[in-house]
């Protein structure tokens, strides 16, 4: 599986060294002016300090980007084609990287700030992860090209939110985000798939969120659906009963069955899409 980490790395060396695109996407931000085929940016995945996940170290022949190992090496203790591998390192470098140079959150205070802002402070990290992840399909795709659809990484996307579970000692509120990030995950791949909100979700710059409110007392939730990107729009409210509510907060909780899970969150969501309304 090292193999397979080693040639990962050698393929997104030479995409990024080459795509103008990206390359454009550095100059014009804090590093140094990049061309095509004249580039000299190198990979390292390896183990990184402070719970950072991408790290820069530049020099003066260019720049090298750091990826924590943590990710590989979990995949690399499964079983799994080596598209599904590749797409999976892709989908997270690029998810991360987007964090770290697009929006700067890739130091662990700035998230900490976030998280102590209370439940807008997880919303707005929510809103940044579905730029990220949506983000790091449209870079993955140009990466791995015909090897892959977008469907398909946006499917993949939403699956792998399952490596990442809440755990015991999370705070409420990071639970409450986790939920919501992998319900909006989960309703982007099957509104693409079953071709609602085509227009919209045809821009790879699009995304969907997610959120839902408890009403204890009287048992039911409201579910609302937002159209986030180059615009943001509501897409409609769907109210949820209890044993709904029940079953999407504790989305992201551990699973020995994750097939049966997904199932049933798909046969919830797709029911809830088709419920949507606007009051």
């Amino acid at each position: 599986m090292i193999k397979r980490r080693i040639t990962f790395t050698k393929i997104l060396q030479l995409f990024l060294n080459n795509d103008s695109e990206f390359l454009s996407s550095l100059t014009n931000s804090e590093f140094y002016t990049f061309k095509p085929g004249k580039s000299n940016i190198r990979i390292s995945i390896t183990s990184l300090q402070n719970e950072r996940k991408v790290d820069f170290v530049k020099t003066h022949i260019g720049l090298q980007i750091l990826l924590t190992n943590i990710y590989a090496k979990k995949l690399e203790r499964k079983r799994m084609p080596a598209r599904k591998y590749y797409s999976l390192m892709g989908l997270y470098f690029f998810h991360e990287l987007f964090h770290a140079k697009n929006q700067s959150v890739g130091n662990i205070d700035t998230i900490t700030a976030y998280r102590k802002a209370g439940e807008a402070g997880e919303l707005l990290v929510g809103i940044m992860d579905g730029n990220a992840d949506r983000e790091a399909v449209y870079w993955t795709k140009k990466l791995l090209g015909s090897r892959v659809t977008e469907l398909q990484l946006v499917k993949l996307q939403s699956e792998s939110l399952k490596d990442f579970p809440s755990k015991k000692g999370q705070t409420p509120l990071s639970i409450w985000r986790k939920n919501r990030r992998f319900v909006s995950s989960r309703f982007l791949w099957l509104a693409m798939d079953s071709g609602y909100w085509q227009k919209e979700l045809s821009s790879a710059r699009n995304y969907l969120l997610a959120t839902w409110h408890e009403s204890v007392e009287a048992g039911y939730a409201d579910l609302v659906l937002t159209l986030f990107g180059e615009n943001v729009r509501c897409l409609g409210v769907a109210r949820l009963d209890s044993r709904e509510r029940r079953l999407l907060d504790r989305v992201t909780y551990g699973s020995v069955d994750w097939k049966r899970k997904f199932r049933c969150l798909d046969l919830l969501l797709s029911d809830v899409i088709q419920r949507l309304h606007f009051g």
